[in-house]
């Protein structure tokens, strides 16, 4: 069953209240309800709390030009389908193609003829009565979807808490309530989704580890014996006699009478040195230097190789207001083909995010007057590497690179995706010769895990390499700092 005449609310924004009256009274005289807005800006407070079927707009408003907000409209996952109808005294063929480039369903010009009017404005309303409630929402992908609810909820802080019942362990309720059939966790990966397009902030909260075999947090991590895999071992303090040189816990001179095993010698306190530390399995008596790690999941029983274990990084994120989200990054940021291998696996930034940190790392530089470094990886061959050893281990591979790659960072430091194939490290308070270290630091671990492929470094520093963002990355691309290996 249609909505009634009374159920249609139509937002009209003219800035000439003359005009303005005449169409109110125009579309009231149809049963419609109506709300007269004369500039952008109170249109913009009104849609806050109010969802219009439709919106009857003149694009010469005082405070900006009414196209933009059309523009916005049609962006704006909550406001996406409401049709709008230009009204403008513009009577330029080129202003038509540029309203509806914009995001209109429809154009008339000034002066209007009342009948035409009427029949258009009950067309957008027909189109809007039959694209709301499930057929608009199905027209949503599942992301946009959910932060069109947080948005229509007013949420703009997302705390994750901990789930026994998500595969993470960590679940974000005010999200998860606005899923169906979903399972606890999907709406982080939505959430993640929305980050990566730059509709929401995020910040670090917490990495977890996944089982290889079921993808499941629960895990037991322990140390065991090589030889039997028996987790009952202990602990021994070796001791070096300095007279002979030989190696063994303390109990093995006790045992002796107080003698070395090996030469004999009454064996004196200060004879004796400290020679690190042994394991000792109490199952097969095996002496080993270090025990290997080994995790078995609680959920499915699996026993896994540490190297094989998966993280996933658990975020907190910060919904953006719909003008920031629409707002593109000053930099045309060129697309990584690492971030859809390495999506959740590690705590890198996205394109936008680094950037964003090396902003506000430079702007601290600059008040602090600090160094910045820094540092741009490049790895070249990744197309070749697929190829020979198949996508599922070269994201191994990938990630194990970048698990290496925070090693040598501090937790000052930020690593984020940056051009094609490679990731940009910002190093606050950081000299370029103490980035060169580090650099070169990187470079060893990289080559451990990838072998055969070319990797460059390049660095820049400030303030010796730019005094902004532009001029630090410009000078990256140049490379003159450099520091490569194949």
């Amino acid at each position: 069953m249609n909505e009634s005449k009374q159920d249609k609310l139509i937002l009209l924004v003219e800035p000439d209240p003359v005009v303005a009256s005449r169409l109110e009274d125009l579309f009231r005289g149809e049963g419609w309800v109506v709300e007269v807005r004369h500039d952008a800006r109170r249109a913009r407070q009104f849609l806050q709390n109010n969802k219009p079927h439709l919106v009857v707009l003149e694009p010469l408003l005082p405070d900006e030009h009414g196209l933009a907000l059309v523009s916005e409209l049609r962006k704006h996952p909550k406001w996406g389908f409401v049709p709008t109808l230009v009204l403008s005294e513009d009577l330029d063929p080129e202003a038509r193609l540029r309203a509806l480039k914009a995001g209109a369903l429809d154009y008339m010009t000034k002066p209007y003829e009342r009948e035409e009017l009427l029949f258009r404005v009950r067309n957008l309303l027909q189109l809007a009565g039959g694209t709301t409630g499930a057929d608009r929402s199905s027209r949503l992908s599942p992301e946009e979807k959910l932060l069109a609810g947080l948005l229509e909820l007013g949420v703009r802080q997302l705390t994750p808490g901990v789930s026994r019942v998500s595969r993470y362990g960590y679940t974000v309720e005010e999200a998860f309530r606005l899923l169906d059939d979903a399972q606890p966790g999907e709406e982080l990966d939505l959430l993640d989704e929305l980050a990566d397009r730059g509709k929401v902030n995020r910040q670090f909260y917490d990495v977890v580890h996944l089982c290889p075999k079921c993808g499941w947090h629960d895990l037991n991590f322990r140390e065991v014996c090589p030889a039997c895999e028996s987790p009952n071992i202990k602990v021994q303090r070796m001791y070096r006699h300095v007279t002979c040189g030989y190696v063994g816990p303390r109990s093995a001179f006790s045992e002796a009478g107080r003698r070395c095993p090996r030469c004999g010698r009454e064996v004196e306190p200060e004879s004796l040195v400290s020679a690190g530390v042994r394991f000792h399995c109490n199952q097969c008596h095996n002496s080993f230097a270090e025990p290997i790690v080994v995790c078995r999941c609680l959920n499915c029983g699996e026993l896994s190789d540490v190297d094989a274990v998966e993280t996933r990084v658990i975020w907190t994120y910060q919904l953006r207001p719909a003008e920031e989200a629409e707002k593109p990054h000053k930099r045309v940021v060129e697309p990584s083909t690492l971030r859809p291998l390495l999506r959740g696996e590690a705590a890198v930034l996205s394109e936008h995010e680094i950037l964003d940190k090396l902003e506000q790392a430079l702007n601290e530089a600059i008040e602090k007057r600090q160094e910045l470094s820094l540092i741009q990886i490049v790895i070249e061959g990744l197309g070749r590497l697929r190829v020979r050893v198949g996508e599922d281990k070269l994201r191994r591979l990938l990630v194990a690179a970048v698990s290496r790659l925070f090693r040598v960072l501090r937790a000052t430091d930020s690593l984020g995706y940056y051009g094609a194939s490679g990731f940009l490290l910002v190093l606050p308070a950081t000299s370029l010769s103490e980035a060169k270290v580090i650099a070169e630091r990187a470079l060893v671990y990289l080559r451990q895990v990838l072998p055969g492929l070319f990797i460059s470094i390049r660095l820049a520093g400030f303030p010796q390499d730019g005094r902004s963002v532009d001029e630090l990355l410009e000078m990256l691309e140049v490379g003159i700092e450099t520091v490569n290996a194949s």
